[in-house]
């Protein structure tokens, strides 16, 4: 009897950790921007849990952040300021990270509204969605920022990075912990500059940043409610 309660036990499942997380900015670190450095910057930071849990292909939020010579903190903003994601997940999943180049209020306000309309012409809740026009981002999440800035003349992706996770990587409900994340160039970008041979000036474009290049971080705060 003690052997088949052994071997009953060796059989039995392996329950996966579950967690209910807020996931809020905590500072980003971008070097090059493609802006001078003097430049205050304002980008769009999308946040993606890819596979959070069963039947949920993808959960995605957005927040607009501004970079002080590359830099930002959100410690002392107000939580409806900082937090990108609240969502529960189960087992393995990854996070993705995308900022958007730099952009001005009404680029920023457009993108927004476009990202409303495609939202509502998909059925309202792309991130639930397997079927219909909600399909080319389940099968790329990664992606699914870039193809959404894709569907009008706006801003590109500047950096990218991901995570991959588990539940129980989190602490318990009441914890928190710091994640970073690195980012890299979702594109190579180059610089225009002025030469000058022979008594003759001329514009060339010299490559700045390598696609694929580290080019700094995002730090959360996630809480295990």
């Amino acid at each position: 009897m003690a052997k088949e309660t052994k071997e009953a036990k060796e059989a039995a499942p392996v329950t996966k950790a579950k967690r209910e997380l807020a996931i809020l900015l905590e500072e980003i670190e971008i070097p090059f921007t493609g802006m001078r450095v003097t430049k205050t910057t304002t980008h769009l930071v999308t946040a993606g849990l890819i596979w959070p849990r069963t039947g949920i292909a993808l959960k995605n939020g957005s927040l607009s952040a501004k970079l002080e010579r590359g830099l930002a903190s959100f410690g002392n903003e107000n939580w409806g300021k900082k937090i990108i994601l609240r969502e529960n997940v189960e087992g393995r999943f990854a996070l993705s990270l995308t900022v958007t180049e730099a952009l001005n209020y009404e680029k920023l306000e457009k993108f927004l509204r476009e990202c409303l309309r495609i939202a509502i012409k998909a059925g309202g809740d792309i991130a639930d969605s397997l079927t219909g026009p909600a399909g080319d981002f389940v099968a790329a999440p990664f992606d699914a920022a870039a193809k959404m800035i894709g569907t009008y003349p706006g801003p590109k992706l500047l950096v990218q990075g991901m995570a991959e996770l588990d539940a129980s990587d989190f602490p318990e409900s009441g914890g928190e912990r710091r994640l970073t994340v690195q980012l890299n160039a979702s594109q190579n970008f180059y610089a225009t500059v002025r030469q000058t041979q022979r008594g003759k000036t001329s514009s060339v474009k010299r490559l700045k940043l390598r696609e694929g290049a580290p080019d700094g971080s995002i730090t959360l705060r996630v809480l295990s409610l």
